[in-house]
């Protein structure tokens, strides 16, 4: 009887931590003085044909074949419970080959382009309006541009939904772009969470072509405390005719 006692015991205990509910999903409060890091690697193949002409001999077919390489670390602290500061540094760097073929030529070329791109900015939080929490940015970018930002997000748990609109105002002769990004996350677990986003790209210059993304991430928390995370994408980008498939991996969490 004891033992008949002690298992309904058991039994009644695990159904009690079965009914419990999980911990509800909420925003991150960040600490002032507090410092995150972000480390990314992306990789994206690119073959492109077309017809070329030269002077001297003529009229030309050729296909460029191109292997993109852009790895980008970024900092961001928390000034107050309002503010936040950002940089970020993405260096690139593009192997490519391109053939050309002439009348009574065929002509190989190769070799590597290096980009360098940065960013420093800052964050602010605006009062919520309901569920929702807007928050502005506005950072100089590099190559020269000023970037502004506006984004909206709401959490309906297990769900994350994010809408953005940014403005990249460059300060020389390339055209001002606009983007709309609307991203929706779902937590599975504590461990496991994933995002999918779609971005719609606009130019104010009138010849060039939109251009729209997909992205897919799945996040594994290496370490909860610190928010230790390792992120995989998985990304295709439409320009006009031409698509690209890209594979990355995000590395992040607290720093301090």
């Amino acid at each position: 009887m004891r033992r008949l006692w002690g298992v309904l015991l058991v039994l009644s205990g695990l159904a009690l931590a079965q009914s419990q509910p999980i911990d509800s999903l909420v925003r991150p409060q960040d600490r002032p003085g507090q410092l995150r890091y972000s480390l990314a690697l992306r990789y994206a193949p690119l073959q492109t044909s077309g017809l070329g002409e030269e002077a001297e001999r003529g009229i030309f077919a050729f296909t460029r074949v191109e292997h993109g390489l852009l790895l980008s670390g970024a900092l961001e602290l928390t000034l107050d419970a309002t503010w936040k500061a950002f940089v970020g540094l993405s260096p690139e760097m593009v192997y490519f080959q391109t053939e050309r073929r002439f009348a009574q030529e065929l002509e190989r070329l190769g070799g590597y382009e290096l980009a360098l791109g940065g960013l420093l900015g800052l964050e602010a939080r605006l009062p919520g309006w309901g569920g929702l929490e807007p928050r502005v940015a506005i950072a100089l970018g590099y190559p020269w541009a000023l970037q502004y930002s506006l984004s909206l997000s709401l959490i309906r748990d297990p769900v994350v939904l994010v809408a953005q609109m940014s403005l990249n105002d460059a300060l020389n002769e390339r055209p001002t772009q606009l983007s709309f990004t609307l991203r929706t996350g779902f937590v599975a677990n504590e461990r496991i969470s994933m995002q999918l986003a779609g971005e719609l790209g606009l130019s104010l210059e009138p010849l060039i072509l939109p251009s729209a993304g997909l992205r897919l991430k799945t996040t594994y928390t290496l370490e909860a405390r610190s928010e230790q995370q390792l992120a995989s994408l998985l990304s295709l980008q439409a320009t006009g005719e031409q698509l690209r498939l890209g594979w990355g991996l995000d590395l992040g969490g607290i720093l301090r």
